[in-house]
């Protein structure tokens, strides 16, 4: 099983559940209270709590709430999802090699916010994004997958958006399936291997954009 934290509209919950994964979520996570993805959650009949950041004066007492929630379920793994809050060290490292999170760059390029904006200003050639395990250092947990796309001349910053979003929505219920299938392992505790299946190449068959794993 796994857990889902969203922060807003939920669209990667939402290509989750469309890959067939809703009965594989034990319950979303929401820290703003009227976040559209908690819609997408009831509609496949998904427990939502939310836990509302603003409500709590420091980041102990809110993590402290995230898990109780967490370890009331014990899932296998934490799926980020447009979770727009940084965990602490000692939240990460209670979920060691269990949080997993998908960030539009290839990274360790363009950490952090904005990592599209940030790309299209660099007017680099090709962007992507990367599917990896949380650490406690920002964006710099082992690489799961990575897949790239170009930009083209005139393709404007939200075209790039829109772009790596389309991925997003094939790959990240890709690693998802994987993960509970225990096709990922982590070797030396910084690299990732993915083991392959014959199925693979028909979900990931898209012209419109490359994947290493």
């Amino acid at each position: 099983m796994i857990i889902v934290f969203i922060s807003g509209t939920g669209s990667n919950l939402n290509a989750i559940c469309n890959a067939g994964l809703s009965s594989s979520i034990a319950c979303v996570i929401s820290n703003t209270p009227h976040a559209k993805g908690l819609d997408i959650a009831k509609k496949y009949h998904i427990p939502t709590y939310v836990v509302d950041n603003k409500l709590y004066t420091n980041k102990a007492d809110f993590e402290r709430e995230l898990i109780a929630i967490v370890d009331n379920y014990t899932p296998k793994y934490l799926i980020l999802a447009g979770f727009m809050r940084i965990l602490s060290g000692d939240f990460v490292n209670k979920y060691h090699h269990q949080i997993i999170n998908i960030h539009p760059s290839l990274l360790p390029s363009f950490t952090g916010m904005h990592a599209q904006k940030q790309a299209f200003a660099s007017r680099v050639k090709i962007i992507g994004i990367t599917i990896h395990f949380v650490t406690d250092k920002l964006d710099c947990g082992p690489i799961i997958l990575q897949a790239v796309t170009n930009i083209d001349r005139q393709d404007t910053e939200d075209d790039v958006t829109i772009k790596l979003l389309k991925i997003e929505y094939i790959v990240y219920p890709f690693i998802i399936r994987k993960l509970l299938n225990n096709m990922v392992d982590i070797r030396n505790d910084n690299y990732v291997i993915v083991k392959h299946e014959k199925m693979d190449k028909d979900i990931l068959n898209n012209q419109n954009f490359y994947v290493a794993y």
